[in-house]
């Protein structure tokens, strides 16, 4: 393997130990380790890693990472992938290169290999995908101009509140992605059975307080602390009060002290740690929990309130190759969402983690919504149509194949949504409500 790497790296490579089972270290000739790799039980290279610096201080070219990824795969790999995509970031370039179906010589996503090339052209990392999949080919599919037909009537944008800069604005809709090769409508939520809902809070006004209905009368030298730390955050969160507690450090060993044994005491507050009865309280009697609290954080603006509900997270992580299995966790963790003319706040969220067995309330995290500010925004002089229509104008259908099931790595075909004419080379992220300016995705950061 030292042989094959060596071109990509430059420091010179002097040995490998099988240190684990598949896992190997790479050293150089002072015996620091310079780098690793996995191979699984078929002797198969799954990864590679080298430890060096990833700043360099000029990056070459796009064109000659693209000719060292390339060279890496065929030393490395005996597919014969193709080249997708290279990203540039401030300090390396990352290569993805795919497997290709046999009929319309498309790209298969996570099929091939991920290849991070270092500013100055070494090697720092490759990923090779070997998992066996299966391409669903459709018996019928509409054509390239019928999916452009359809692309006309799809919702590609929504409205939403822009609080840093206190405008309507509208986004694109990350949840549609296309349509189907048989026309309808294809919606991320599509995938694994995962499917959100937004249910509205129901809980009647408390008198209690946010302590109060916190501690759920547990006992005794147990408060609840607020971490204000962060401008616009109330943090609340449980902690028990401790007497005094003695300490004895051992100086035995330290050369220049006086002492060898050093006493000190410990105080203040600690979180709590709360045991699991083993019978969890019924799903009702947490939620019911929860909106009492968001009552309390918010008094009459929780009929502004909506609970998010995720369905469908444990099938899809079970059937995930990075899921291992474990235990369930003894707390939950409720998200309620603002919502305002059909827009939901979702960096303005009330966050609520009980106990399954006790109920207590653990942590609460409320992100303080300006609801005066929202009332006075000045309203879109674009309405929702019109802004679809302006996505519309720029949009294409591009055919792909979308992995449509993880636990059985199943591809389908489909119609994606595509920006030809992008000067980002990315997607729609907004577009403003009274100009009808087109914001596009530039890696993490916006072009008008």
């Amino acid at each position: 393997m030292i042989e094959k790497l060596q071109p990509f790296i430059h420091t010179p490579l002097h040995e490998e130990r099988e240190v684990a089972q598949f896992y190997v270290e790479l050293y150089d000739r002072a015996g620091n380790t310079i780098g690793e790799y996995e191979q699984d039980e078929d002797d198969v290279l799954q990864r590679v890693q080298f430890f060096i610096d990833d700043a360099p201080q000029q990056m070459i070219a796009a064109e000659e990472a693209t000719r060292i990824a390339k060279q890496v795969v065929a030393a490395l790999d005996t597919r014969a992938l193709k080249l997708d995509a290279l990203i540039s970031y401030d300090t390396h370039y990352l290569a993805i290169f795919e497997e290709t179906d046999e009929r319309f010589q498309l790209s298969l996503p996570n099929t091939g290999a991920h290849i991070s090339i270092n500013g100055d052209g070494q090697l720092l990392g490759a990923s090779f995908f070997h998992e066996p999949y299966t391409v669903k080919y459709p018996e019928q599919m509409i054509s390239q101009e019928e999916a452009n037909e359809r692309l006309q009537t799809l919702p590609l944008m929504k409205r939403a509140i822009d609080l840093e800069h206190e405008t309507y604005t509208y986004m694109r809709d990350h949840y549609v992605l296309g349509v189907h090769v048989d026309g309808t409508i294809y919606n991320i939520q599509d995938d694994g059975g995962l499917t959100i809902q937004y249910v509205p809070v129901t809980a009647s006004a408390t008198h209690e307080s946010v302590e109060q209905l916190m501690l759920q009368e547990i006992g005794q030298h147990i408060s609840v602390a607020q971490d204000t730390s962060i401008e616009g955050v109330k943090h609340y969160y449980i902690v028990q009060q401790h007497e005094d507690e003695a300490y004895t450090l051992d100086l035995s060993s330290f050369d220049d002290v006086d002492d060898d044994v050093l006493d000190f005491d410990m105080e203040g507050d600690r979180l709590v740690e709360l045991q699991h009865s083993g019978i969890d309280l019924p799903e009702g009697v947490l939620i019911a929990r929860a909106e009492q609290l968001v009552q309390a954080l918010v008094g009459d603006e929780a009929v502004h309130y909506v609970r998010e509900q995720t369905d469908g997270m444990a099938e899809l992580l079970a059937a995930s190759p990075f899921y291992a299995q474990m235990e369930p966790p003894e707390e939950v963790t409720y998200r309620f969402l603002y919502t305002v003319d059909d827009v939901l706040l979702h960096d303005k969220p009330i966050e609520i983690s009980l106990h399954r067995s006790t109920g207590v309330a653990i942590e609460v995290v409320h992100h303080v919504v300006p609801y005066d500010v929202i009332r006075n925004l000045q309203k879109p002089a674009i309405n929702l149509e019109e802004a679809n229509a302006i996505a519309r104008n720029v949009a294409t259908m591009q055919r792909a194949f979308m992995r449509t099931s993880i636990e059985e790595n199943l591809y389908d075909l489909a119609y994606l949504i595509d920006y030809p004419n992008s000067p980002t080379g990315g997607a729609i992220n907004r577009i403003d409500a009274h100009t009808g300016a087109i914001t596009y995705i530039d890696g993490d950061e916006e072009q008008f």
